[in-house]
Order: structure tokens, then C-alpha cells, then sequence
């Protein structure tokens, strides 16, 4: 396509934003998809959603230009979504379902498959914007997220404070009991696991008088 300088698409244009922020190690990115209809057509788009220092924003490509740069002032991932939602009924589509992935690494090495459906929901058929809680909930994901962060900054963020060195073991496994039972929502599942596994590597450190 570059040799025959042919135009992209939605899909080429998340591709090239993810190789071409793969340094920018602070910014956290997923792709959002959104599936809409206008009259009897049904219609796709991607864009690359991207989170930093608790801001969301988006980059991509599409023939409207309030369906793909978004700067990063939301301070919710819902806002973001919000505002492509009434860009997509200001043009006469109805927005049927949203895919959600989970975090992209940054690693050059990083060659497996993308999740493009960490998270789905049907705006359509949650009235009262029930989805929000749940979007932003799994934001947090990105914000600090297991998948691009070491597991010491992952668990430096959710166990309030780390225990110094000559604190009581107890203490600590009672911080570390209240990150595991933090989550209470469909996420659950997700959020155990994660902190779980970061929280046992970070006890075994303490245990044996390791730096955290």
C-alpha cells in the first residue's frame, strides 16, 4: 500500500498509531470498534483509544473528522465514548454494539494476536447509560494495567502504603487481602487474577527481605 501510495482504511490506520507509539511508553493504548447501522447498512470503524496520566483519547482515520482524532482531555473513558456516540447520531447512525480490547504492550518483541473484544456491551439495549460504571471500571485497566506495567508499579498503586521494611508481615497480608477483594463487578475474574498474581510475587519479596 505505501509502495502504491494507495489510501488507508480505519483498520491500517490503528496499526501504523500502535507501531508508531510503541516508545511512548507512558501512554497506555486500546482499540475501540464500533458496529452501527444507517437504515439497512451496517457499518465498521476502529480507532486506537489511548490513556495518559488518567486523560483519554483517540487517534485513527475516517472520512468524518469527529470519528477519529480525539484529544486527550476526558477525564473518563465513558466521556470519550459519549462523544463518539453523538458524533455517530449526529450523521444518522445508531451505534449497535462496542468492542473494547485490552491493553497493548509496548514491547517490540509483542507478536500475539490483539484481544479486540476485552470488553462488548450494546449501548442500545442498556438504557439510562447503565454502561458507563462498567466502561469506566474496566479503564482502569489501562490507567494501570498488569499487561504493560511491572508487577511492583502495579501493585504500588493499589496496596496503600507499602509496608516498610520492619513492618508486621500481618499488616501486609491484610493490604494485600484488601486489593484482592477491591473489585465487585463483572470484572472480577479479570482483577483477581491480575492483582493475585502481582500480589504473591510482591509477599514473596517482603518474606524473604527483597526490595519491593
Amino acid at each position: 500500500m505505501i509502495k502504491e501510495a494507495l489510501p488507508i482504511k480505519c483498520l491500517e490506520a490503528v496499526i501504523l498509531a500502535i507501531y508508531l507509539t510503541r516508545k511512548c511508553v507512558e501512554l497506555q493504548r486500546f482499540a475501540i470498534s464500533f458496529k452501527s447501522t444507517q437504515g439497512e447498512n451496517r457499518y465498521s470503524h476502529v480507532v486506537l483509544g489511548v490513556c495518559c496520566r488518567g486523560r483519554f483519547g483517540a487517534v485513527g482515520l475516517s472520512r468524518r473528522s469527529d470519528l477519529m482524532f480525539k484529544p486527550l482531555k476526558y477525564n473518563k473513558l465513558s466521556e470519550l465514548i459519549n462523544d463518539f456516540l453523538s458524533a455517530y447520531s449526529d450523521h444518522g447512525h445508531k451505534v449497535v454494539k462496542i468492542n473494547i480490547s485490552t491493553a497493548i504492550p509496548h514491547t517490540p518483541q509483542f507478536l500475539e494476536t490483539i484481544n479486540w473484544k476485552g470488553l462488548t456491551f450494546l449501548p442500545i439495549t442498556r438504557p439510562d447509560n447503565r454502561w458507563i460504571s462498567t466502561v469506566d471500571e474496566y479503564a482502569q485497566i489501562f490507567c494501570i494495567s498488569p499487561l504493560t506495567l511491572p508487577c511492583n508499579s502495579f501493585i504500588r498503586s493499589y496496596v496503600t502504603p507499602l509496608p516498610k521494611q520492619g513492618a508486621s508481615l500481618s499488616t501486609f497480608q491484610n493490604n494485600v487481602s484488601a486489593v484482592v477483594k477491591r473489585s465487585q463487578s463483572p470484572l472480577r475474574p479479570y482483577w483477581n487474577a491480575a492483582r493475585r498474581e502481582g500480589a504473591k510475587k510482591t509477599l514473596k519479596r517482603f518474606q524473604n527481605n527483597l526490595p519491593i
